[in-house]
């Protein structure tokens, strides 16, 4: 008998193909924002940036988001002096004006309290300066460059990964870190979160990154998200990255379709040329490109933080199949016509395609397999751009003025925004005997 297969798409007003930011829809972002990220080190690699950039790049393909890293290390919101050091550690906030109001942000996130603490057990009068570095980075984000202000808590400090760097200091400090450097990194934490929401918003990253060490190191004591207890690996940089977006209330969905065997419909026009060849289906489905995940992130925690229902949904579904399994086919093809060679996105029981087969875990599958190449792509060019801007820091305001432009016109932008749109996808679902009989 043979198979016929319609598409139906879940009734989620975005067609399937690429979102469209609605004012009304309670993400944060409205598009189009600059966004400078302030920092020490750990907002200095910039990791995680680069995650938030992948993230809006592909979700928002129509839009242009410009993400600025003007983290630099070693800094601090406070200008607290550790123990044997003759100088404060540098203040950012003595850089606000050149680095954060004269690029013009819409938003600034900011991310400070590793180094302000001093790697020391909690003090009150080093907290006292964190705390009014804090506010007045408030009343400048806001009096001065005229943007709005995220605050992130700082990371954990592990002290199952704690280095010495010198075993003869004669007091506390980034070369001989207190053991017990988290409480004072919590105390830090629970202040920054005391902000009233509505006017300042806080993503809580060393509560999040410090549940999943937790629930990590229930299976596996000797699991860890930074090397030294104070940088983040891949991973750390990731569940940062993700604390911001679930505190912008970024979408869920990249897309969702539905198969229905019995029928031979498809309610969107995002899905055309639906055809029986025999026994097997042959559709078109026009949909955007998935948030890319980075190989480096461990693999156990990604699916313990259920990524995929909570940022990056990306799903096909087909009910009413009589035959016990299938094999999905795919292939890319671009508006001329020109083919990519097609993938066996894999062999499928009849239930599990009825339950629906989670499409970031299909790594041939040719919207998965392009957004890796957007996030190489995006990893090269913040790298370049960062480096750049450490140059443009001696610089004149009309340099910076002309970088401005540079961030949206060169020609790596474009050829990532490019890879970033809505793509055909020719689907062939057929019945096959895993026996070979």
């Amino acid at each position: 008998m043979p198979l016929v297969v319609a598409v139906a798409l879940s009734a989620c007003g975005l067609a399937s193909c690429g979102h469209r930011l609605n004012p009304h829809d309670g993400f944060s972002l409205k598009g189009g924002e600059r966004i400078v990220f302030l920092g020490d080190s750990i907002t200095q690699s910039g990791l995680y940036i680069s995650y938030l950039d992948a993230y809006l790049r592909t979700r928002f393909p129509d839009q242009r988001f410009i993400l600025l890293n003007h983290g630099l290390n070693g800094e601090s919101i406070s200008g607290n002096r550790e123990a044997g050091s003759t100088t404060s550690r540098p203040n950012a906030l003595h850089r606000f004006t050149r680095d954060v109001t004269l690029w013009q942000p819409q938003v600034v996130v900011a991310a400070f309290g590793m180094n302000d603490g001093c790697y020391r057990p909690f003090d009150p009068p080093r907290f006292d300066r964190f705390k009014n570095g804090i506010h007045t980075l408030v009343d400048r984000t806001r009096n001065e460059a005229h943007a709005s202000l995220m605050l992130l808590t700082p990371p954990p400090f592990d002290p199952y990964r704690r280095q010495v760097r010198n075993d003869r200091a004669p007091d506390y400090c980034y070369d001989f870190p207190a053991i017990d450097y988290d409480e004072t990194l919590k105390s830090y934490s629970h202040w920054l979160l005391s902000f009233e929401p509505e006017t300042i918003r806080v993503a809580d990253v060393h509560a999040a990154m410090t549940d999943h060490l937790k629930r990590r190191r229930e299976g596996e004591v000797s699991f860890f998200l930074s090397d030294d207890a104070v940088h983040p690996n891949a991973t750390g940089h990731w569940l940062i990255a993700q604390t911001i977006l679930l505190a912008w209330r970024a979408p869920a969905l990249v897309a969702e379709a539905r198969i229905n065997a019995r029928t031979l419909q498809a309610d969107s026009s995002a899905v055309r040329q639906i055809r029986r060849d025999g026994a097997e289906l042959q559709a078109v489905w026009r949909t955007g490109l998935p948030m890319p995940l980075d190989p480096a992130w461990d693999p156990r925690s990604v699916e313990l933080e259920s990524l995929s229902e909570r940022l990056n949904r990306y799903r096909l579904a087909v009910t009413g199949l009589t035959a016990p399994h299938y094999l999905l086919r795919a292939r890319l093809a671009d508006p001329q016509s020109h083919t990519h060679e097609e993938s066996v996105a894999g062999p499928f029981t009849r239930e599990q395609l009825a339950a629906g087969i989670d499409l970031t875990r299909l790594s041939n599958f040719p919207t998965v397999a392009l957004a890796q190449q957007v996030l190489g792509l995006i990893l090269e060019l913040r790298s370049a751009q960062d480096a750049r801007w450490r140059d443009l820091r001696t610089r004149t305001r009309a340099e910076i003025a002309n970088s401005l432009a540079l961030e949206t016109d060169d020609l790596m932008n474009q050829r990532i925004q490019r890879l970033c749109q809505p793509r055909d996808i020719e689907l062939r679902l057929s019945p096959f005997d895993p026996e070979g009989s």
